[in-house]
């Protein structure tokens, strides 16, 4: 049986109340945690549906539920050479569409290169 619930504040017993437009215009409708290293896979994610590893630090990563535009907020980081903390590699977004993005990873030097892990996050309203 599907079913809907309409409300427009949400209230926890000790930690206060929220509107419920902020909760969906600022929760995040994708994230991605992907492994670079050989053949490019996802570790896990939300609302993804596959990974194209177009080569040379470029993934093409294709949502399940479209975005409403191509004007999302879209954020990525990257890490080499068990570098975990991001610090100085580099990863980018381009070529952004409703239905994909593009990841780009370099390293510290400015070359194109897999990753050992790289990972992104969106923000913004589902079709």
């Amino acid at each position: 049986m599907a079913g809907k619930i309409v409300a427009d504040t949400l209230e926890h017993s000790t930690a206060g109340s929220i509107a419920t437009n902020y909760v969906v215009g600022g929760s995040a409708k994708a994230w991605s945690n992907i492994n670079g290293i050989g053949t490019t896979v996802l570790n896990d994610s939300l609302n993804y549906s596959s990974l194209t590893d177009v080569g040379g630090g470029k993934t093409t990563m294709t949502f399940s539920n479209a975005m409403a535009s191509g004007n999302y907020s879209l954020t990525t980081a990257c890490g080499l050479n068990g570098d975990t903390i991001f610090g100085g590699d580099l990863a980018a977004a381009y070529i952004v569409t409703t239905a994909s993005h593009r990841i780009q990873s370099r390293d510290q030097g400015g070359a194109l290169t897999d990753p050992d892990i790289a990972c992104s996050q969106v923000i913004g309203d589902l079709a």
